[in-house]
Order: structure tokens, then sequence, then C-alpha cells
């Protein structure tokens, strides 16, 4: 017995282990079933909604760069030819750079005082370098409209290429800045002496930037005179500045913001045309004539062929044989038998036009990060939702000042800043000494164009209650509004001085100096005490004359010629020097250290071709636009190491 029960426990046991794989592999079998039939994420379903959602995976450059000229020419299309793409445009280039982006100096010494002096005259020299003729080599932009052409291009482009350049003799910096399109970025190579190449970019393993690829002039341009000019050339990361907005990882080019709104503003656009169609189709019929079966040319009197009067000369029907008629005020009808003259209505404007255009434009608004009233330039509401969606666009404003003089403005200013000592624009400062510490010098605030306030009783009490609870201050009040403090404050003591000589007393004044416990009725006094309140200008250090070559010492390296001696900058260096050529200075023929510079240094424009003209200076021959390619830069076309897409 105890035999036959251990045998059927055996095949109990073994009966028991078959039905526990079945039921596990049954299990795993339904969990499969399950796994292919539901999600976990709803986003990650299958099933019949999203059968067809199936979106190609990619990184940021492959999702962008292959379609980039397609999207780039429908992107211009829109904000060329529509009312929205211009409108956004507007609303981001009136509200970021306005009437430009100020510069304010701050320069001061180690006690912290402003060195007045000196602040003067970089904002002097700045502001006559900012002159179309002097800033742009094509002399046609303001510094102030390069930075509105940057933002209008960053909105229909994604990007802009600002290209700097240098040229010597003339009476301001010799700085010169280039913009190019991304239109003119060369997207056939794919590597460059082994290094990747994104959309023109030329790219380390980390993804910086080492050079870009530019076409010398716009591949689609209207017209030229030398082909050479459609030649790529490369441009060293130090000679660009690259304006654009990063959303992904390792991403190189730039997205225009319009992008994802495309398709809406098009299919807007063609709903309105279909509606003016429509209408137009409607106002093209005047009358109907209803005939019975009486009516019959047969009964016309002879030669009768409309309705009512006829101009002298004039036919009774079209090209096309329409009748025509004369209608005008108290005519007597006159018809053909059986004919009744029915006046035709058109019928009203889609009920649904006024909802749709309005939520479209709301959609569109939102993709493009304005307010529907910004977009629309319609303000509807109260005072708090206006004002709510003043902050919020102010907001996106703010935001994009800081990338725009981070990446564009202050690099500007900073290389503006070295060109200006060395060529000795700036009173009281000299090479030598700016060369110690250039940090010190090239402190500066940007101030961008002030925006009005919805309410200004309301936020002038505002301002002054902060002020008063001390949670703000007259400078961030002031600086709010695009002004400058200090500029602010000696107008003011100006002001108030010009007053007193006049025996004006203003009210604040009384109140001030009821503060001062001081009489305000002796002028002579209000002015000492006016004075006496300013702080005392620091004398700056006495000027020493700058000039170019700069007075350096020679490097001691035997593999360097005594012409050389090491740079102070990497802006001016033999890195960017236009003699420079794969590693050899064309000048001296001799192969030379990037890190140092010579008295010939040199920094054109993208072109270098002057047409034979002697003596003429780096940039574009008079009265003609600039010309591209030359020997000033490596040449793609022809280096081995570059490898083609195509």
């Amino acid at each position: 017995m105890g035999i036959f029960r251990t045998s059927d426990e055996k095949k109990l046991s073994a009966i028991q282990t078959r039905m526990q794989l079945t039921m596990a592999e049954m299990a795993e079998k339904n969990l499969k079933e399950v796994a292919l039939s539901y999600s976990f994420n709803r986003a990650a379903d299958t099933g019949r909604r999203n059968r067809d959602w199936n979106p190609p995976q990619g990184s940021a450059d492959l999702s962008w760069v292959p379609e980039s000229r397609t999207v780039l020419a429908r992107a211009r299309d829109i904000a060329r030819n529509t009312w929205a793409g211009k409108a956004i445009s507007n609303a981001y280039a009136d509200n970021v750079v306005g009437r430009g982006i100020r510069l304010i100096p701050c320069v001061a010494d180690s006690t912290g005082k402003k060195l007045s002096d000196i602040n003067s005259s970089i904002l002097e020299a700045w502001q006559l370098w900012c002159r179309k003729e002097h800033c742009d080599v094509e002399k046609t932009k303001t510094f102030a409209q390069m930075q509105e052409l940057a933002i209008r291009e960053w909105v229909a482009a994604g990007e802009i290429f600002p290209v700097w350049s240098y040229q010597s003799g003339t009476n301001s910096v010799g700085l010169r800045l280039q913009c190019l399109e991304a239109d003119q970025l060369y997207l056939l190579f794919v590597t460059y002496e082994g290094n990747e190449v994104r959309g023109g970019i030329e790219v380390d393993q980390d993804g910086a930037p080492i050079a870009y690829h530019f076409y010398q002039r716009n591949p689609n341009d209207l017209t030229y005179v030398n082909p050479a000019v459609f030649t790529p050339v490369r441009l060293p990361f130090q000679r660009v500045m690259h304006f654009y907005t990063p959303e992904r990882c390792r991403q190189s080019r730039g997205v225009s913001v319009i992008v994802p709104v495309m398709q809406d503003i098009r299919d807007a656009e063609s709903y309105r045309n279909a509606v003016l169609t429509a209408q137009r189709m409607q106002a093209c019929v005047g009358l109907t004539i209803q005939k019975n079966a009486v009516s019959n040319s047969m009964f016309a009197p002879p030669g009768f062929a409309g309705v009512g009067p006829l101009a002298p000369n004039e036919q009774a029907t079209t090209q096309s044989g329409v009748r025509t008629a004369d209608f005008m005020p108290g005519m007597i009808f006159e018809g053909l038998p059986g004919e009744e003259i029915k006046a035709f209505t058109p019928g009203p404007i889609a009920q649904t036009y006024g909802p749709y255009m309005e939520s479209i434009c709301r959609s569109i608004a939102a993709g493009c990060g304005i307010s529907y009233s910004q977009f629309v330039r319609h303000a509807e509401g109260t005072f708090s939702a206006a004002r709510q969606d003043m902050l919020m666009d102010r907001r996106t404003w703010q935001k994009l000042q800081d990338r725009l003089i981070e990446n564009f403005i202050a690099p500007v200013y900073r290389l503006w800043l070295r060109f200006a000592v060395m060529e000795g624009h700036i009173a009281g400062l000299d090479w030598e000494e700016f060369a110690q510490n250039p940090e010190l010098y090239e402190r500066a605030k940007f101030l961008p164009d002030s925006h009005g306030w919805i309410d200004p009783t309301k936020d002038i009490v505002a301002a002054e209650k902060a002020i008063t609870l001390g949670i703000t201050t007259r400078r961030e009040v002031i600086e709010g509004k695009g002004g400058d403090y200090e500029q602010v404050t000696a107008e003011l003591s100006e002001e108030a001085k010009i007053a007193a000589r006049y025996n004006i007393v203003h009210t604040e004044d009384v109140a001030n100096a009821a503060l001062l416990g001081k009489s305000m009725t002796n002028v002579d006094a209000v002015i000492a005490q006016i004075e006496g309140i300013q702080t005392a200008p620091v004398a700056p250090p006495a000027k020493k004359q700058a000039s170019l070559p700069l007075a350096m010492a020679a490097a001691d390296e035997p593999s360097i010629p005594p012409a050389y001696r090491p740079a102070t900058t990497p802006v001016v260096s033999c890195a960017t020097c236009t003699h420079l050529k794969e590693q050899k200075c064309q000048r001296y023929h001799v192969v030379v250290r990037q890190d140092y510079r010579c008295d010939d240094w040199m920094a054109g424009p993208t072109s270098s071709d002057n047409s034979g003209v002697k003596g003429q200076p780096p940039g574009p021959p008079t009265g003609q636009e600039p010309l591209g390619g030359g020997d000033s830069f490596d040449n793609p076309i022809h280096n081995p190491a570059a490898t083609n897409s195509y």
C-alpha cells in the first residue's frame, strides 16, 4: 500500500507540475496579448484611434536639416504674404527691440566709483559707430536695425548669422558686421577634415561649433557678375555669432517660431479666401428674370433685346451673349411678354466664419507665444485681463531680449571695445592698461526699449508705494521703463539748477528742501545744495597714446619670426587673420601658431575680391554689394578632406 501511495503521489505531483507550467505559459501568452491590445500610457496606444499616429523618430538635426530648405521657403512665404506672418514678426520686433537696445557703460575704479569721463568717451564712440556707414558692411543698416533684423529673421527662419570683420583707416572703430541668412548655409557637406558638418555647421565630437560653411551670396539671388561668389567659404566660429534658440540637445540649427502654426495660418487663409469667393460669386448676380411658357423672343418688338434704356452705342448683351440692362431710379420696366423681374438677395456670410477665425487666431497666437490681443491688435476685457496678457507677453519679450543681448549685442560690444581701445578712440584708456583687466572695462548694462503702462496713474501709485515700503528702488523702476537711473538723476539735478537761477520753485523741490531742512529762497544756496550732494567725478588716469600696431614685446621662441608675438586676445590672432590659410601665413610664407599675431593682422568680410582696385580696403568695393570668395578663406570645394552628402 505504501508503494502504491508513493506512486500515486508521484503521478499527482507530475500532473500538478504540468498544470503549473501550462498555467504559466497561458499567463505569459495572455500578458503578450494584453500588451499588444493595451498600453500602460494612453499616448502609446496603437488601437483604432491611434493607428495612423506613427511619427518618425530622430534627433534634433535629423528632424530639421533634411527638410529645412522646404520649410524655410514656406515660412518666408507666410512672413511675406500673409497678415498673420507679418503680425507675428511685427509683434516680436516692436516689443523685443523697439527703437533699439541701448548701451550704458559702467566702468568703475577699484572702489566702485564710476569713471564718468571714460564712460562718456565709450558711449560717444559707440553711438558714432552704430551709424550705418560705420557698423554695416553693406552700409544700409544701423546697429539698431541689425537688432530688429535679427529678431525678424529669428521669427521667419529661426536663426541669423552676423559675421564680423575689420576695416582700418576710418574715422570710427574699424569693426564691421555682415548679416548672413540661413539660406546661405552650404548643406552639401557631411564631413570636413574628419569633423561632422550638420546643416552647414562644422562641429566637434561634443557638438560644439568649429566653423561655418556659407555660400558667399544667396544661391537664389537675383543677379550676379562673378560666378565665384557661389563658391562656399569656411568661416571659423570666432567670426560668427549664431543667434538661435536651441530647444533640444545637440541642436545645431534654429527652427522658426511659426513652424508649428504654419498649417493653421494656411488653413485660415484658405477658409477666408473661400468665403470671399462665395460672396463675390453672389455679388455677380444682379437680378433674375422669371419667364413662363408664353415668354418668347418672337413677341418682342423689333430690335428690343434688353430691359430699360441703354446708353448710346452700348450693346444689350455681353460678349458671351448674356443680356444686360441699365437700371436707374424711377425707370419703367419694359420686359418681354411673360417676363417678371425679381431682386436677387445674396445670402449672408457663413455664420461660422467669425467664430472659426477667432478660434484659429487664438490658436496661432498661443502657438507663437504671444497673446491674442497682441496678435490681432485688439484689446478686450477688463483692466486686470489686459494687464495679465501684458505681463505674460513681457515674460516672452524679456526672455528673448536676454538671449539677444547675450548672444549678439554683448559679444559685439566686447569686440568693439577692444578695437576702440587699440585704435585710441577711448579718451583716458590705452591698450596696456585695458589688457591687464579687460573685464573691468567691459562692464556695461544694456537697456531695452521701454514698454508703456496700461494705466499710468495706477502704476505710478503702485511704484511709489513699493519704494516707500522698501520692496523696490528708484533705479529698478526707472530701468524698468527703459531709462538710466544716473542719467535721470543728473538731468533732475541740472533741471533744478536752471529753475533756481530763474527763481522758479517746483513743488517737488519744496518737498525735498523740507526734508533736508533748508530754505529754497536763496538761489545760490539752492545751487550749492544741489552741487554739494553730487558725487565728485573721479579723475581718470592720464591718457596714453594708443596706436596700431601695438607696442608689445616680440616672442622669444625661435620658431616664431620676430614679426610675430603672443596674442593678448583670441579675437585678434592668427586664427582669425585673413592671411592664414592651411595653417600657413600667406604674407610671410611660414607656418605660424594660431595664438600669435603680427602687425599685419587683418580680417575682412566674407569677400576679399575687390575687383583689382589698388589700395582698396578690405570689404566691398565702393558702390557694390559684398563680393565673396577669393583667397581669404579655405575653399572646401577643393579640399580632399571634405565629403559631400550627395
